[in-house]
């Protein structure tokens, strides 16, 4: 948010200070990271994001009411006793929900991370959601996002008998803030932007730039390296696309319209954690989505993993070789034309 409305601002400051003299209890935080608020600065995109926006005020809500020094604070009213209190947090939890896409709090929002150990463990996890497709090696095949869905599509590869091979995407970012997703590009020419006002701008400017172009050369240097198979290859096929968690879901996009051109026989997507609202839009590309666990306001895949380190390509080629042959694999070493 802009300096003037945030935790720092003279004015908020000032009007709390005169709450807790009241005998009401203050909380003041931002609601965008200092990440967002440069993205927000260019397109306005995220100040009216509602549902954004309600999720972080119920997860700040949720956490002022944990908190030792304000559990089980009364509602002010007459004849309370004197100290700070809240202001009615159930019902401010219950209007902010109402402004959220997620209106009814699901039974997975205790699960707190982290929930595996490793990227493996993870993918044996998921194993059990495609005992349909155990064996089947003859018409299904697992598509690994390099390079952090490799390791969850091996395991489960190993599990399962089904040939592993991976299907590269590349985001594309300002390389002054290269953690902020701008874009993302996948095999077939497939190249799609975050939404928002700003969205023919951030196209421009990443053509402009050379961004695209430089996320487009390592497309290609990684489909070359890992052997991501032609799409002739799978067309027809029942795809399962794995990765390792989804927060913003931009670059998953990318791969899944890239492999809906292909025509396969069903495209599915398996991922150990998955932000919820990313998973809806997701899901109206494939024909089944499986997740273990679905988290509102997903910041951080790594955070649900005890182990997360970030893989090389040596260790990525070492996975594949590893994984057991399976019926009518396909054939290592052969590339996708992007």
């Amino acid at each position: 948010m802009a300096a003037a409305s945030s935790r720092f601002s003279r004015r908020n400051r000032h009007l709390a200070r005169g709450l807790v003299e009241g005998g009401l209890a203050t909380l003041l935080f931002d609601l965008l990271t200092a990440a967002e608020e440069r993205i927000d600065d260019q397109d306005r995109s995220l100040r009216f994001d509602i549902p954004l926006l309600s999720r972080r005020l119920i997860g700040a809500i949720d956490w002022a009411c944990s908190q030792p020094s304000v559990r089980g604070a009364r509602n002010p009213g007459a004849g309370r006793p004197p100290g700070p209190h809240l202001v009615s947090p159930a019902s401010e939890r219950g209007q902010a929900l109402k402004a959220s896409r997620s209106l009814t709090p699901p039974h997975d929002m205790a699960v707190r991370p982290p929930l595996w150990t490793n990227r493996h463990q993870a993918g044996l996890a998921l194993v059990d959601a495609f005992a349909d497709r155990q064996g089947r090696a003859h018409d299904t095949t697992l598509l690994a996002l390099p390079r952090g869905g490799v390791p969850v599509a091996a395991a489960m590869a190993s599990r399962l008998g089904l040939p592993l091979a991976t299907w590269s995407v590349r985001k594309v970012a300002d390389p002054a803030w290269p953690e902020l997703a701008i874009g993302a590009v996948a095999a077939g020419g497939v190249v799609v932007w975050r939404n928002g006002e700003g969205a023919l701008l951030r196209a421009t400017t990443a053509t402009t730039h050379g961004w695209l172009r430089a996320q487009e050369m390592e497309l290609r240097r990684r489909q070359e390296l890992f052997g991501d198979p032609p799409g002739e290859q799978l067309r027809g096929r029942h795809l399962i696309v794995v990765d390792d968690g989804i927060a913003t879901g931009m670059t998953m996009k990318a791969a899944l319209l890239s492999l809906r051109k292909l025509e396969p026989a069903s495209l599915d997507l398996a991922v150990p954690v998955v932000d919820r609202d990313v998973a809806t839009e997701l899901s109206q590309l494939v024909d089944r989505l499986v997740a273990l666990a679905l988290v509102d306001d997903l910041q951080a895949v790594g955070l649900w993993y005890e182990h997360f380190e970030q893989l090389r390509d040596e260790q990525v080629l070492a996975l594949l070789k590893q994984t057991p042959p399976a019926r009518d694999q396909i054939p290592p070493g052969t590339s996708t034309r992007a």
